[in-house]
């Protein structure tokens, strides 16, 4: 039976090179500029000088995890997406 879903093993590096690389770089350039817009609006501000350095933190963990996220292989998201759910639907219900 043919399928469209390959469970073969891939090294970290493989995994790694085959994400959208261009709209990774997108998104980062678009987070550098929200800092540097950030950082022209509240330079003037004592009270708001570290807005931006909390913006760069949060894209930074952001981007971490969501890479960290992506390289998880398909097959274990598969394995918890009903877990995961019902998890999801308890929450919501209760």
């Amino acid at each position: 039976m043919a399928t469209a879903l390959n469970f073969n093993r891939r090294s970290l590096i493989s995994d790694a090179m085959r994400l959208p690389w261009g709209l990774i770089l997108l998104i980062s350039a678009m987070g550098v500029i929200g800092v540097a817009i950030l950082y022209s609006a509240t330079f003037t501000n004592p009270n708001e000088i570290d807005l931006p350095a909390k913006l760069a933190r949060r894209l930074i963990v952001a981007f971490t995890v969501l890479s960290s996220i992506a390289l998880v292989p398909l097959k274990h998201w598969l394995t918890l997406a009903w877990p995961i759910y019902l998890a999801t639907l308890i929450l919501l219900v209760g």
